[in-house]
């Protein structure tokens, strides 16, 4: 472990020289993203985080004002044709405030409409978006503030197999992420919440490796 107390401070470079050294290092990145990095050090890591297709994603965050009609939905809608993919209405998810005369969105494309255009401008994608939800809703929705990010690599193709995280005790290293297996989801359970338990086995496997170099 001491060898690389010293390494991974070296690794990221003299710009980084005035950190304090590094006993571990984690990345929680997208697979395409994080493999050169991880090639130098686990080559086998890299070939399989390569290997994993992820989809895109353009998303619309935005808030309006209450709509005219009562919601057709609660919290979480999925439309079965058009450009969206999923309608959230975050102030009616359990937990969070609900303030009067307004509403909150958050709007999810398909996986195929992103990619078709994927290199779209985001202002273009926003009112398309905006539009989708006006027509599947049946009624207009006066926006107040609203904004167009682009997920380039949003979730996985596949549903994903194998371990929940990969950690190397001998070198220090590890990674977690969405496009990582582990147990499978609960029903009704968003795939999003496999990055967060991800993460979450990764730091403990972390925790039981620092308890060991301890003991």
């Amino acid at each position: 472990a001491q060898t690389y107390l010293r390494g991974w401070r070296d690794a990221l470079g003299q710009r980084d020289a005035w950190m304090w050294p590094l006993c571990a290092l984690v990345l929680a990145l997208p697979p395409a993203q994080a493999a050169p990095l991880l090639a130098p050090w686990r080559p086998d890591w890299a070939r399989a985080a390569a290997a994993v297709p992820m989809q895109p994603c353009w998303t619309v965050m935005g808030v309006s004002t209450e709509l005219a009609q009562e919601n057709p939905f609660s919290a979480l809608a999925r439309p079965g044709s058009g450009p969206l993919a999923r309608v959230l209405r975050q102030d009616a998810r359990p937990g969070r405030e609900r303030r009067p005369g307004e509403a909150h969105w958050v709007l999810q494309a398909t996986p195929a409409w992103s990619r078709q255009h994927l290199e779209d401008s985001p202002e273009a994608v926003l009112g398309v978006l905006q539009t989708a939800l006006a027509e599947w809703l049946g009624q207009p929705v006066f926006w107040r503030s609203a904004v167009a990010h682009r997920w380039r690599y949003a979730v996985p193709a596949q549903a994903p197999v194998g371990p929940s995280h990969w950690w190397d005790a001998g070198l220090g290293l590890g990674v977690c992420g969405d496009f990582l297996g582990g147990a499978a989801l609960p029903a009704g359970v968003e795939p999003v919440e496999r990055a967060w338990t991800s993460a979450r086995d990764l730091a403990l496997a972390v925790q039981t490796s620092a308890v060991e170099v301890l003991a």
